[in-house]
């Protein structure tokens, strides 16, 4: 049971993505499609490239380090479905938001919605 502001985060349905962007499976064209950089920063692309090659991945980075990016890409690089838990029903709002803003299919569910709109949400 989750505790009060605790929270699931799911992103992306990224099937319909991967159908729709077959041919971009790179990480780098993905950042530059969605973000616009055409580069990532210092050890991003190392935690992506583990992520992407199967391995279970601990990346540890400063605030402002990009960490969001090093997971949000290989999800869409990737058909399937990303999952995020974060504690920070602020941040899983913010992150949906920012997403949502750039075309990528996102939503929350947190505790502190009512069931009848995470099935909504999930439905």
């Amino acid at each position: 049971m989750l505790s009060k502001g605790a929270g699931l985060f799911c992103w992306f349905d990224v099937l319909s993505f991967a159908e729709t962007f077959d041919t971009m499976h790179n990480p780098l064209q993905v950042l530059k499609h969605y973000w616009g950089y055409d580069g990532f920063r210092p050890g991003q692309a190392e935690v992506i490239d583990s992520i992407l090659s199967g391995h279970d991945t601990l990346a540890l980075m400063p605030t402002g380090g990009g960490k969001s990016i090093t997971f949000q890409v290989p999800a869409l690089a990737n058909p399937g479905i990303c999952l995020v838990v974060s504690p920070l029903v602020a941040l899983m709002k913010d992150q949906v938001k920012n997403l949502q803003k750039r075309g990528i299919l996102s939503a929350f569910i947190s505790s502190e919605m009512p069931h009848w709109e995470i099935f909504a949400t999930t439905g």
